[in-house]
C-alpha cells in the first residue's frame, strides 16, 4: 500500500498518554492514508500492550519494539520504516489539532513541491493554552529561506513535515543526545541538504507540557548527562553551520545561534537550579560563558537577566545573593 504520510511515534512508558496521540492520528480526515509507526522504545509499563493493540484494530499502524536507546534512536529507527511520501514525528504525549491538519500538511507540500514543511504549534497543559509565535509566523510564509533566523527558534519537531525521500538521501539522522538532539537534526538537514521549505498555516500541532514538579519530561529533569548533551548538540548545530552556510550574513547568523544557547543555559538549566547538584551546576556555567563570550552588538544586549545580577554558578556564592 501507498502512503501519503507517515508519521513516526518513539513511546517510552507513554501508557498515559499514547492512546490519546493515537486517536488524534486515527481522527485525521486522510486517515486511510497515513502509515503510522510507533517504535515502543523499551517500555517497562503497559505501552506496548497499547501500542499492539491499537495495531490489531488498525492495518496501517506498525509497532516495532527495540531496546532502550532513547528518543533519537527510536526516531531513526522509524524513519528508516517510512514509506509515505512525508514523514512527520509526533512524541507520544502530543497530538494533532484540526482534524483536516494531515489533509492540509499534504496539500501544502503537493501545491509548493517542498521539501520541508513548518506548520503551526500550541502549547498545552502546564501553563495554560499558547500557540507558537515564531512557528505562526513561519507557516504563513509560502517561501521560507533556508538561513531564515526564525527556524533557530523553532527547534521543536513536532510541527515539521519532511518529503521522505528527501530525508533518506540527506543521511541526515538524530543524533545520540537526549537534549536539543532536534535542533542538531534540523540544522543539519537544513543547511545539509538545501531543503526546498514552506510554511503551512492550516495544521496545528499540540505540545504537551508537563507539570515541572512532575519530571516526566527531558526537559524538566536536569543532571549533568543534559547539560553535556545540551553542549554536543549545539556545537553540532555550529559545525553544520561552518561546513555548510552560503549566506553574506554567517556573523548575524552565529550570534543567533549563540544567543539561543546562551539563553537555554539560563532559562531552561540556570533556573532550574534548585533541581540539580554542584556539579552540575558548574557545568552549566561553562555552557553559558562559551557561548555568552562569543556573543556581540546587537546580539549581546538581547540577552537580559530577570533581575540586576549577574548568574552565579558557585553555590556558596548563591547563597549571598538570595534575589537569585
Amino acid at each position: 500500500m501507498e502512503f501519503k504520510i507517515s508519521v513516526i511515534i518513539p513511546a517510552y512508558n507513554s501508557e498515559k498518554t499514547l492512546p490519546e496521540t493515537l486517536d488524534s492520528i486515527l481522527r485525521q480526515s486522510i486517515y486511510n492514508d497515513i502509515q503510522i509507526i510507533i517504535v515502543n522504545d523499551g517500555s517497562t509499563d503497559s505501552t506496548p500492550g497499547i501500542a499492539e493493540k491499537y495495531a490489531g484494530n488498525n492495518a496501517n499502524i506498525k509497532v516495532i519494539s527495540t531496546p532502550n536507546g532513547g528518543v533519537s534512536a527510536a526516531r531513526n529507527t522509524g524513519l528508516a520504516a517510512a514509506e509515505g511520501k512525508y514523514t512527520l514525528f509526533l512524541d507520544a504525549d502530543d497530538l494533532y489539532k484540526e482534524e483536516n491538519a494531515l489533509e492540509n500538511v499534504f496539500a501544502k507540500m503537493e501545491k509548493t513541491g517542498a521539501d520541508f514543511g513548518v506548520f503551526r504549534f500550541m502549547s498545552f497543559g502546564f501553563g495554560g493554552t499558547e500557540y507558537n509565535v515564531v512557528a505562526e509566523s513561519l507557516a504563513a510564509c509560502d517561501s521560507i529561506k533556508t538561513n531564515d533566523r526564525r527556524l533557530i527558534w523553532n527547534y521543536l519537531i513536532c510541527n515539521k513535515c519532511f518529503r521522505t525521500a528527501h530525508l533518506k538521501e540527506s543521511g541526515v539522522f538524530f543524533p545520540p543526545t537526549c537534549y536539543c538532539e532536534d535542533g542538531a537534526f534540523l540544522i543539519s538537514y537544513i543547511f545539509g541538504a538545501s531543503p526546498k521549505i514552506t510554511g503551512i498555516e492550516g495544521a496545528s500541532a499540540k505540545y504537551r507540557k508537563m507539570s515541572p514538579f512532575k519530571g516526566s519530561q527531558v526537559t524538566q529533569t536536569i543532571n549533568l548527562k543534559k547539560v553535556c548533551d545540551f553542549e554536543k548538540s549545539a556545537d553540532m548545530i555550529i559545525d553544520a553551520v561552518k561546513k555548510n552556510y552560503k549566506f553574506d550574513d554567517i556573523e548575524e547568523y552565529f550570534n543567533e545561534i549563540y544567543l539561543k544557547a546562551a539563553g537555554t543555559a539560563l532559562n531552561e538549566f540556570y533556573r532550574k537550579l534548585h533541581l540539580f547538584d554542584d556539579e552540575t551546576l558548574v557545568k552549566v556555567g561553562e555552557v553559558y560563558r562559551k557561548y555568552h563570550s562569543r556573543l556581540s552588538g546587537a546580539a549581546l544586549e538581547k540577552l537580559k537577566y530577570a533581575d540586576m545580577t549577574e548568574p552565579v554558578f558557585d553555590r556558596e556564592k548563591l547563597a549571598e545573593n538570595p534575589l537569585i
